[in-house]
């Protein structure tokens, strides 16, 4: 079975397949999750981020320095 991000057919994706879709680090991630534009779900400890959340935090344009 190809587990490709692609292929998914379930409304949400883990910690790593999020990161890997938003091509960002770890500590970009905690920055979206702490700024309230990604609110992840836990299954027991682990989290996952359902898709619509995803693709809202895509939709911003990138913040000026």
């Amino acid at each position: 079975m190809n587990n490709s991000i692609s292929t998914k057919e379930v409304p949400f994706l883990s910690f790593s397949e999020t990161q890997k879709a938003l091509d960002c680090s770890k500590t970009f991630m905690y920055t979206l999750i702490d700024k309230g534009e990604l609110k992840p779900k836990y299954l027991g400890a682990k989290p996952y981020f359902l898709i619509n959340d995803i693709l809202g935090a895509m939709k911003d344009a990138p913040e000026k320095y």
